[in-house]
């Protein structure tokens, strides 16, 4: 099937736009909030602060193998992708499609997929996979002064002219940025608390699926799972820092029921103990610091809309309807869009309304769901820590 293919990494959460709003007015020099109770303008703010002043993503967090599956890219597609940390648009682009779009409203996602593009023209394989491999290069300033720079953006140079140190040291990238802070703690909690080093290292080893339960529930399950660390997984700034806006939360919360950091945990069993480890570089690399070459990214080896609606359609319910407008009027007459979300059952999107050849129209009206082939991809789901995936062909003509 020819056409664009629009990839959504993650999804609407809401029936309806939210009848709470934040409201503001100013009562000698205070500022006061209305509505909204104040956890959630505190976690509102958190992440807002989080998204604003860093890299957030340092890799990318959902299984490409499924969009592949779902989408059957051809020579004819052009795919529309939130950036992330780019790994999922060079596994893209790999299958030969005309067009591979990475947007992102976190400008420095894209300064990183322009540094990897930059890479892979300049740095012998070595070089680029001791950079985005092992996560360090000696001499990356050298070579980032000398190779990479002339090709980035004017911002994308601003940005890494301040922040090569992320390469440049002992510690990996992928303990930079907000989302490898997170990483570098629970490692550090692995190490120096659990002191389960090298049943972690054995895990990631394993050669079964009875090796890997055994081994989970023997030694990590609970050493690692203790009630400090189900609180720090479930904190509200934790969460900022991985990504995960309070929206999303609520959603698994609305539907999983036993809280957010019970979520983490059942998903964390799922991929040690129902899911062979050999080839999951999503949570190898954050138990690492490293990907190997026989386990990483693609895109690696060869030298989708992400969950951004959960949120939008809480707080910026009309930059939801924006996009849709936007999708809507981009799209070819027959597209497929991917979309996951925190949630175990989206509402939101089908009610959505846009204007189609003058006429409005819901967003539902023009989607064909194929729930059986999301299911059986979301089962296979590496990362797992998605509610739900969706797969749809929309209809615009």
């Amino acid at each position: 099937m020819a056409g664009n293919r629009l990839v959504s990494q993650s999804a609407p959460a809401a029936k309806k736009r939210p009848s709470a709003k934040r409201g503001k007015a100013k009562r000698g020099g205070v500022e006061e909030i209305r509505s909204q109770p104040i956890a959630d303008w505190v976690n509102s703010k958190a992440f807002s602060i989080v998204h604003r002043t860093n890299l957030v993503y340092n890799t990318c967090w959902e299984d490409p193998r499924l969009d592949h599956q779902a989408l059957n890219l051809g020579p004819d597609d052009t795919v529309v992708v939130i950036t992330s940390a780019g790994c999922n648009a060079l596994d893209y682009a790999i299958e030969g499609p005309r067009h591979v779009h990475a947007v992102d409203m976190n400008p420095r996602q894209n300064a990183l997929l322009q540094l990897k593009l930059a890479g892979i023209r300049e740095l012998e394989y070595d070089d680029f996979f001791q950079l985005f491999g092992r996560g360090r290069l000696r001499r990356f300033e050298l070579a980032y002064k000398e190779k990479l720079r002339r090709h980035l953006a004017p911002w994308s140079q601003k940005y890494w002219d301040r922040h090569g140190n992320f390469f440049d040291s002992k510690q990996s990238f992928y303990f930079r940025g907000s989302s490898g802070s997170v990483a570098r703690f629970c490692n550090y909690y692995i190490d120096k608390v659990a002191k389960v080093r090298d049943d972690v290292d054995a895990l990631l080893e394993a050669k079964s699926l009875e090796e890997q339960k055994r081994l989970y529930d023997r030694s990590l399950r609970d050493a690692f799972w203790t009630g400090f660390m189900r609180k720090f997984v479930g904190s509200g700034t934790t969460l900022s820092m991985l990504g995960v806006p309070r929206q999303q939360r609520q959603q698994v919360e609305l539907h999983f029921g036993r809280g957010i950091s019970e979520f983490i945990e059942d998903c964390s069993e799922t991929v040690f103990t129902k899911l062979p480890i050999h080839d999951n570089y999503f949570w190898r690399v954050y138990l690492k610091g490293e990907y190997t070459e026989s386990c990483c990214p693609r895109y690696l080896t060869h030298f989708v809309l992400l969950d951004h609606m959960d949120w939008l359609s809480t707080y910026r319910y009309e930059a939801l309807v924006s996009e849709w407008q936007a999708i809507v009027d981009r799209a070819a007459p027959k597209s497929r869009v991917l979309f996951r979300s925190g949630g175990m059952k989206v509402g939101f999107v089908d009610p959505i309304e846009v204007t189609v050849q003058g006429q409005k129209r819901k967003v539902g009206d023009m989607m064909t769901y194929h729930p059986e082939l999301a299911d059986r991809l979301h089962a296979l789901d590496r990362v797992h820590t998605y509610g739900s995936f969706y797969i749809a062909d929309l209809a615009t003509s």
